[in-house]
């Protein structure tokens, strides 16, 4: 499909843009029936922007890239607004009064909002989960069970779920939808790839991010052992906020690591910011791969290891990890 994309203007498209031509063009040469487009960042002029959307989600917002949008969540809310369409049902899940009166201002088809027309009314932590109960518009969906960790994956599923209705225009067929969500999995979005000791990665990367990964981490998890941090990130983000809120200070152990990618900030660099934080033992590693293999020498079977703070890193420690699962089951 690359291959096939004609350049019809001056201005060099970026590598994010080169894929999304590409994959509007596979979507097209497939016929495929339904598609979920994913914003790459923001939302108004983003490359995704280009379709006149059935249904448009929006989850919550909270700062990120604010050197794009503005300094307020406010900025953030107006340029996800922007996928909006008036063919669109929307399908809100902000529930700040103000933020959610920027959405429910733009031309749409219907509006769908969370607590008005849909919620999670039980979200219990399970084996492997979450078991939870979702009222819609159409109807209630009692004892669902969610693989995935962490409260706000109950709220997901209930934002997902009220797409799939507003979408088909009816109720889900409830064994329909046990077995969807049974087959669920979202790779590097606190993601078990390890047990014994107990290995997690999570490709949270700002604020809003880290404070739920860490609310996961120490909350859902009964870990008797010491606790491991790998994490790293771009020079965009701001370390001291980043680690703050993953609650670095609470690890007995972080290792830092370079991202692999040019806007990665050096690892000694986030090694002082760890320090200065209020870590004790801090340890850097010279890549992804060292610093995930240090933390499973380190680590005893009651103890777990947690790999965030980066995208980047999470794409290079997931085969890592994952090869060396298989070769040491």
């Amino acid at each position: 499909a690359i291959s096939d994309l004609e350049i019809i203007s001056g201005v060099r498209p970026s590598f994010f843009e080169i894929m999304t031509a590409a994959m509007f063009r596979w979507f097209a040469d497939e016929a495929v029936d339904v598609a979920v487009v994913e914003v790459g960042m923001l939302g108004r002029w983003d490359a995704t922007n280009v379709i006149n959307s059935d249904v448009a989600v929006i989850t919550n917002i909270a700062l990120d890239h604010t050197e794009y949008a503005g300094p307020t969540v406010k900025h953030i809310a107006e340029e996800k607004a922007g996928i909006i369409k008036p063919s669109s049902i929307v399908i809100l899940g902000e529930t700040d009064e103000v933020l959610r009166e920027v959405f429910l201002e733009m031309p749409a088809q219907a509006q769908i909002c969370r607590g008005d027309d849909f919620s999670c009314d039980e979200n219990r932590l399970a084996v492997g989960g979450r078991l939870i109960t979702v009222r819609t518009p159409r109807t209630i969906y009692e004892d669902v069970l969610v693989p995935l960790h962490g409260e706000h994956q109950g709220d997901n599923a209930s934002l997902a779920i009220s797409a799939v209705e507003a979408f088909f225009d009816s109720m889900i067929d409830p064994e329909i939808l046990a077995e969807a969500m049974r087959n669920v999995v979202m790779p590097g979005r606190f993601e078990v790839l390890g047990h014994q000791p107990l290995v997690i990665l999570d490709g949270a990367h700002n604020p809003a991010g880290a404070k739920v990964c860490a609310e996961v981490f120490f909350d859902d998890f009964n870990m008797s052992g010491r606790k491991i941090l790998v994490t790293g990130a771009l020079r965009s983000r701001d370390p001291d906020d980043l680690l703050t809120t993953f609650r670095a200070a609470e690890f007995d152990v972080v290792i830092t690591c370079t991202p692999p990618s040019p806007r990665g900030l050096p690892a000694n660099e986030m090694a002082e910011v760890a320090h200065r934080v209020g870590c004790n033992e801090v340890i850097v590693a010279q890549s992804v791969e060292s610093a995930c293999e240090t933390a499973l020498k380190l680590a005893q079977s009651q103890d777990a290891v947690l790999v965030a703070g980066s995208l980047y890193i999470v794409s290079a420690a997931r085969p890592f990890l994952l090869s060396r699962a298989t070769k040491h089951p």
